[in-house]
C-alpha cells in the first residue's frame, strides 16, 4: 500500500520538548507509518528542522487514544543489577514480545512509546521490581492483558490501568 494523498502540514516543538508531525488529511497518517515515504520525511526532518539531536529515532503514529496498562512488579535478573535503563527495558522487551501474545497487538511505530515508569537515569538493584507502561490503539487488546497479566523474566507479573500523575 503506497500512500499517495498524504502530506506534512505542520512540524512544531510542543512544551515539552516533542516533535509534532501533522499530517493531512488527518486520516492518512496510517498509511504514512506504514508507507517507505515515511523515510524520506523522516530524513528531511532530521537533517533540517530539528532544533537538537532526539534521544530516539523519529517515528510516526496517529493522533488517536490510546489504551494503557501498566505491568507491575517486574523483576530485574541478577546479571542486568547495577545496568542502566535502556540495557534493563532492552531485556524485559524481549520477553515480552517472546511469551505474551498480545505482544503483537501493538504496532511497530508504537513501540518506542513503550515507557519504563522511572526517571531515564534510574539504575535497578535486584530486588527492585519496576513498572513498564504499554500503549495499545484497541481497548479489547488492553482488556485482554489486564485479564491475563503478563509473563517478563520467569515471573507472571500483575496489570492494572495506567492512571497519569495529576500535576
Amino acid at each position: 500500500m503506497e500512500c499517495t494523498s498524504a502530506r506534512v502540514a505542520v512540524v512544531k516543538y510542543t512544551d515539552n520538548g516533542n516533535l509534532v508531525v501533522s499530517v493531512v488529511p488527518a486520516n492518512a497518517a496510517n498509511e504514512l507509518a506504514l508507507s517507505h515515504r515515511w523515510l524520506q520525511i523522516s530524513k528531511y526532518i532530521h537533517d533540517n528542522l530539528l532544533q537538537h539531536e532526539p534521544p530516539e529515532p523519529i517515528s510516526i503514529y496517529p493522533d488517536s487514544s490510546w489504551h494503557r496498562v501498566v505491568v507491575n512488579g517486574i523483576p530485574i535478573p541478577e546479571h542486568l543489577a547495577g545496568r542502566m535503563t535502556s540495557e534493563v527495558m532492552d531485556s524485559i522487551l524481549a520477553d515480552w514480545d517472546k511469551f505474551n501474545p498480545v505482544a503483537v497487538h501493538i504496532p511497530r511505530y508504537a513501540k518506542s512509546r513503550i515507557r519504563i515508569l522511572a526517571p531515564a537515569e534510574k539504575v535497578f538493584g535486584p530486588s527492585e521490581p519496576l513498572s513498564i507502561c504499554f500503549a495499545f490503539p484497541e481497548a479489547k487488546h488492553a482488556h485482554r492483558l489486564l485479564r491475563e497479566g503478563a509473563f517478563i523474566h520467569s515471573t507472571h507479573c500483575r496489570t492494572s490501568i495506567y492512571k497519569p500523575k495529576r500535576s
